[in-house]
This record gives C-alpha cells, structure tokens and sequence, in this order.
C-alpha cells in the first residue's frame, strides 16, 4: 500500500500528475464485481484525488460508482449515452466487427500481420486468452499513407 502514495509524490515532483491517467482493468464483467471493487478501493486510497479510467461496456459498474470516467466500447454505448455521462470516451477494438465503425490504422504496402493481445488492444483478453496473431495473407494496400 505504499507504493501508490510515492507513485503519486514522483509524479507531482515531476509536474506530471495532472497529465496522468489511472486504470484499473479492461472490461471488468459482473463475475468480477466484487474483485473489482476492491481494486478500486485500493487505488483510491492510496491515490485519492487522481483520475480514474477505464474500458467498460457494462453500465452497472458506472451505475455503482465504481468507474469515474468509463471509456466505453463503441457497440455498448447507447446505455452509456442515455445517462448523458459528460466527456464520455469510446473506443473500438478486435471483437467488435459487426455494425461498428471498425477501422484500423492504415497499412504500408505489402502483406501485414496484426499481433492482438490484451496488452494492445483493450476487450480483447475476454475473447482471446494470451494473444492471438492474426495474419492477412496477400493483404495488400492500394496507397501508401503515412501514419503522421
């Protein structure tokens, strides 16, 4: 419990913790409520007053209090959107391929490999346990686009 109180002084040392964000877990599930809780409990104690997010497509922990500032997955949002949460956040990922704005970054030319893993792209861990390569045989870009 000592880590977090001196995380949160270095960061104030360094001007930095008004720029920093908090996160507990990726799409927390009913299953994990009660875990969940008291993760959040414990961040909250030794961080009090610093900001708090998390990917969420669950409605009920935000109903609860438990997540401050949900960063919600694109195909959950309605419920979300009802509650006129302010500076709701989305996001899209993997799992979610069917009447959702899914698009990824473009690719350079030639054949692409996407590694997927709960690391790098958040949802994905309820869907694939570990990591997941995903490979897209004679995929080929009709331009070439820079990412900047």
């Amino acid at each position: 419990m000592e880590f977090l109180p001196r995380l949160k002084a270095y960061l104030q040392k360094k001007d930095v913790l008004e720029h920093t964000w908090f996160h507990v877990s990726d799409e927390p599930g009913m299953k994990d409520l009660d875990s969940y809780r008291s993760a959040v409990q414990c961040m909250h104690s030794g961080l009090g007053d610093c900001r708090f997010l998390d990917a969420l497509s669950d409605f009920e922990f935000y109903r609860l209090g438990l997540v401050e500032h949900p960063v919600v997955a694109s195909d959950h949002l309605e419920p979300f959107l009802e509650a006129e949460i302010p500076d709701l956040w989305t996001y899209y990922c993997c799992v979610q391929g069917v009447d959702v704005s899914n698009r990824f970054l473009p690719c350079l030319q030639g054949e692409i490999g996407f590694w997927v893993s709960s690391s790098i792209c958040t949802g994905c861990r309820d869907s694939f346990s570990g990591g997941t390569i995903f490979t897209i045989p004679d995929f080929r870009c009709s331009t070439s686009i820079p990412l900047l």
